[in-house]
Parts: C-alpha cells; sequence; structure tokens
C-alpha cells in the first residue's frame, strides 16, 4: 500500500485480519514501538486502497505464508530499522523466506548514482546502507530454524 513516500507491506491472514510490521502508533516507521502485529485490514489501510503486490514470487503456499507470519506476531519489538529491517523486509521473509526490501535496493542503487565521484555522497551511502551487525539476518535464520522444527 502506497504512503506517500514508501510502501506498507503486511501478510493478509483472512477473516479481516492483516498482520505487518509496524508500531503501535500513528508513525508506523516508530522503532521504539514497532513491532510484528495483527491488526484489523482497516487499521493496515488507514482509508487507504489496498494493492496485493506479490512482486516476489512466493517460495510458500498461502497456508505457509500465514503460519510463519503468524509466528513472527510479537517477537520482533525493538528490531525495526527503517534501512535493514522493515514491514517489506517482513512481508518477503513470510512469502519467500529471504527477507529483501526492493524499496532498499531501489534507493541504494539511486545513492550510488549520485555517489560516483563524491567521497561525501559515498559517506552517506555507507552509513545508510551497511549492516555491520548483521544482526537481523541472524534473527531471521533463527526463526527459519525454529519454524523448519516445528513442521
Amino acid at each position: 500500500m502506497f504512503r506517500g513516500f514508501y510502501f506498507h507491506f503486511g501478510v493478509y491472514a483472512g477473516a479481516g485480519k492483516v498482520i505487518h510490521f509496524t508500531s503501535n502508533g500513528e508513525n508506523e516507521m516508530d522503532a521504539d514501538s514497532a513491532d510484528v502485529m495483527e491488526t484489523s485490514y482497516e487499521r493496515f489501510a488507514k482509508g487507504d486502497v489496498v494493492q496485493v503486490d506479490n512482486g516476489e514470487e512466493a517460495t510458500f503456499e498461502p497456508e505457509e505464508i500465514v503460519r510463519r507470519a503468524k509466528a513472527a506476531v510479537g517477537t520482533m519489538r525493538g528490531r525495526y530499522n527503517l534501512i535493514h529491517n522493515n514491514c517489506e523486509h517482513f512481508a518477503n521473509w513470510c512469502r519467500c523466506g529471504n527477507p529483501v526490501s526492493h524499496q532498499k535496493i531501489f534507493v541504494e542503487n539511486f545513492l550510488s548514482v549520485l555517489t560516483s565521484g563524491s567521497s561525501f555522497w559515498q559517506g552517506v551511502q555507507e552509513a545508510f546502507f551497511q549492516n555491520p551487525s548483521g544482526s537481523v539476518n541472524r534473527f531471521y535464520e533463527s526463526a527459519n530454524n525454529k519454524l523448519v522444527k516445528k513442521s
């Protein structure tokens, strides 16, 4: 769903519910209160038109996608990061097992064009797009392992 300058992603869980990585407040990107939550379709939509975006080819069947999303509810508080771990990373992990954000890749590629020949912009790009800890990837790997053991 387009929110003006970014897209917000979630997993439709049926019965008018959507599971998405969002905050408890008005600002969906508030890292302090963000977590994976199951909310009403209305709260997810916030009056906007919802689009189905299956840009990444799903690896899992719909039931498995919902199971993965439900298993993550309440497990990611404090792990939100606009660049490295956002709602698109989460939705793609549920669908494909791959936490990727195409919005991040687009911005990263755009900045790489700006950075050619400019040490200032190269520094900006490195500061925002490097994930030195790798903790997000370790979290998703751990979640994948737990889901495999439960099956």
